[in-house]
């Protein structure tokens, strides 16, 4: 696809981004990583904020210590915490969501 028309609403699926698009940005995955970093850019330059639930997190460590090794999933991890805001969940959070 090409990026140059694409828009973030396109990678966006209701305002909300899946975190699919942190996978494909860190460990580089083809096609998807252009508009991935689309994505990830306009977070970096102040225009949108990145908000993950936890369990995102570790399902993203897991797959990029598949995919790229555990150095590559300990580096993302680290990044990811230091630029997105994680959500958390707790019991109560849970009970009030069934």
């Amino acid at each position: 696809m090409n990026t140059s028309n694409t828009s973030l609403t396109n990678i966006c699926d209701e305002g909300f981004a899946r975190y699919k698009c942190c996978v494909d940005f860190l460990a580089k995955r083809q096609p998807f990583v252009k508009e991935a970093s689309l994505l990830i850019n306009a977070m970096l330059r102040g225009k949108i904020t990145c908000v993950i639930p936890v369990h995102a997190a570790t399902t993203i460590y897991y797959l990029i210590r598949t995919l790229d090794g555990l150095q590559s999933a300990n580096e993302s991890t680290d990044w990811i915490l230091s630029r997105f805001i994680i959500a958390p969940a707790d019991k109560s959070l849970l009970q009030r969501a069934r």
